[in-house]
């Protein structure tokens, strides 16, 4: 079960970094601003980050691992996050200075949490817990990362919901219309990971050993990554269904 929850995890990774090329490959060519936010944000996540903070070894103790290495991939991670915050209030909220505090508040949260973990880390004995050491300001940092994807989602929904009506009265794409309902579905997925993890930390077992946490976020990851592939990799037979469906309404 455990090694399935880590190839739906690992899945998610591969899914969101082929997402964040295929966008950046799109921005080369568009000179777009919002496929230059999503692509790079999903590349420092998925292709960078993440497995860099994984190589760094933290969730082991922490004489066995790099807190620089550590410390540079989860900035970058967060770095990517910040560029997906970006992206929503773009494309959803470009006009609203709530939006733009929004943006701002989840990098500080972020930032703050990071250099107080990196704190404990720094002091902590090295036969301790890497994970349990560095968890309170992974709880400072959480509402930062979490925010991010439900924000996402928040719009995606409120957006699909606006569409659908449009789109009853021939005002709007079907194949858009869906996607808006896919990014708010990978929002909610992307959302729940980062709560289950951040589950695992408060109850004291590691995330990224413990099938309590590992279970529920190779769910989640699998789900993401299946909204994510349909929303910006769909195959032609899904697209020709959807306007087939649409035609039929």
């Amino acid at each position: 079960m455990q090694a399935l929850a880590g190839f739906c995890l690992l899945l998610f990774v591969v899914t969101v970094s082929v997402v964040g090329v295929r966008m950046l490959l799109l921005a080369r060519r568009t000179r777009g601003r919002h496929e230059l936010l999503m692509g790079a944000g999903m590349i420092l996540i998925g292709a960078i980050g993440f497995p860099g903070s994984t190589a760094s070894g933290f969730g082991r103790s922490v004489g066995e691992m790099s807190i620089p290495l550590w410390f540079v991939f989860t900035s970058i991670t967060q770095v990517g996050l910040l560029l997906i915050y970006a992206f929503t209030w773009q494309v959803f909220r470009p006009n609203e200075s709530w939006a733009r505090t929004l943006v701002v508040g989840g990098g500080l949260l972020m930032f703050a949490g990071l250099v107080t973990s990196a704190i404990a880390l720094l002091g902590a004995a090295p036969d301790a817990s890497s994970t349990l050491v560095a968890r309170g300001g992974m709880f400072v940092g959480m509402p930062g990362y979490s925010g991010c994807f439900l924000w996402s989602a928040i719009e995606g929904f409120v957006h699909h919901r606006s569409a659908k009506r449009r789109l009853a009265i021939g005002l709007a794409d079907p194949v858009v219309v869906n996607r808006f309902l896919l990014w708010g579905c990978f929002g909610v997925a992307a959302t729940l990971i980062n709560v289950s993890s951040f589950i695992g930390n408060a109850i004291g077992v590691d995330p990224s050993s413990s099938p309590l946490v590992l279970v529920p976020m190779g769910v989640l990851g699998f789900a993401a990554s299946v909204a994510m592939y349909f929303a910006f990799l769909p195959p032609a037979a899904y697209l020709a269904r959807l306007r087939a469906s649409s035609a039929a309404a």
